[in-house]
């Protein structure tokens, strides 16, 4: 390796042009951190493709038809393959080679596929977040909600993975110390704004807005399944006392009880006419799991992609930023790639019985 980078820590954080004041600023490069860089990228790409194969491998296993839920967790798995095949292997390469050693074409192809993989990782969670969504919130409409329609959305979700990601298909070869970058094309100091603000937007905070909606609902409608449980055992136990008393004592307290009751069966109805599952049987135990599950996996995408949008957003305005190369600055661009390394393990860790199906393999 030479004294200087050959592309980027991410196709978002493009550390080798940054205009400010049509002036490009070129970063330093440390050749140490370089190495360091690519070996994490090396473990994060067999981790991704290791742990992704054994979950698909381990639903495999599974003879009956499969959930909508393991459903959504294979099409997770294989955008996350997806990820380490043509998101962090390409960059492994470029890494390697400093330059780009292809043409044009083969430039915006990269440039393309690199950043599609990402915006479907992402569209791929908010499915799996609005599958849970009707589950919980919308029961009688989940009936309707097969695995055919699973399918179309999980594919239009994937249409518009590839609809955000023509953008990078403006890219450009630049020459730089006898070789050749592949980079977008941002040509002024506005280009460069646009561009960092369209990939916030897009991948992090619109998905994020979705995310935060369906679980926030969600939660609500477990929060009064939960308190009509606790109801239904509260008037069940005053029963139990009712029937209990001496016989002289009925007739004055059985006005009273069924006043209790009839005022509980008027909320429970009033609830019910809103969610007619979380009242009548509670949300089930199978469905809080598969809550928590998503809830886990949409909790790592925010804790990995938080800290990289900032970066990217702070590097956007401050030309100093940009041009820095630090342990920690590199560590928080691979953030995105540890998010597609998580989800299989995640969803191991929640589904005991799948997890035991690996050991027979």
């Amino acid at each position: 390796m030479e004294n200087f980078t050959e592309e980027n820590l991410h196709p978002w954080i493009t550390t080798t042009t940054r205009v400010y004041n049509n002036v490009t600023i070129f970063p330093q490069y440390d050749d140490e951190l370089g190495k360091f860089e690519i070996m994490v990228l090396c473990i994060l790409c067999f981790m991704a493709l290791f742990g992704n194969a054994v979950v698909l491998i381990v639903l495999r296993i599974k003879k009956t038809t499969l959930t909508r839920m393991q459903l959504l967790i294979v099409y997770l798995s294989v955008t996350d393959i997806s990820v380490a095949l043509f998101h962090i292997l390409p960059t492994i390469i470029l890494k390697i080679n400093v330059y780009f050693l292809g043409d044009i074409s083969a430039c915006r192809v990269y440039q393309f596929i690199t950043v599609a993989e990402l915006y479907a990782s992402s569209f791929v969670l908010i499915v799996t977040a609005l599958d849970r969504y009707i589950s919980i919130c919308h029961p009688l409409a989940a009936h309707m909600w097969t695995n055919r329609r699973v399918h179309m959305t999980t594919a239009l979700a994937l249409f518009l993975a590839l609809m955000c990601s023509l953008p990078q298909l403006d890219a450009v070869l630049v020459d730089f110390h006898g070789g050749k970058l592949c980079r977008p094309n941002l040509t002024t100091e506005l280009a460069n704004i646009a561009y960092s603000w369209w990939a916030f937007c897009s991948v992090f905070f619109v998905p994020l807005l979705l995310l935060i909606f369906f679980y926030g609902r969600i939660c609500f409608v477990v929060w009064q399944s939960m308190r009509g449980r606790e109801c239904t055992q509260s008037v069940g136990s005053s029963a139990s006392r009712y029937v209990r008393k001496p016989i002289k004592c009925r007739i004055s307290s059985q006005t009273s009880s069924e006043n209790r009751v009839k005022n509980y069966s008027d909320a429970r109805d009033k609830d019910s006419s809103r969610n007619p599952r979380a009242i009548c049987r509670g949300v089930s135990k199978s469905k809080i799991k598969t809550i928590k599950l998503t809830f886990s996996v949409v909790a790592c995408f925010i804790i990995c992609y938080t800290p990289f949008f900032t970066v990217l957003m702070a590097r956007t305005y401050d030309a100093e930023l940009s041009s820095a190369q630090t342990p920690a600055l590199v560590i928080l661009s691979l953030l995105p790639s540890l998010n597609s390394c998580t989800n299989p393990w995640i969803y191991l860790a929640f589904s005991g019985k799948k997890a035991k199906d690996i050991s027979r393999l």
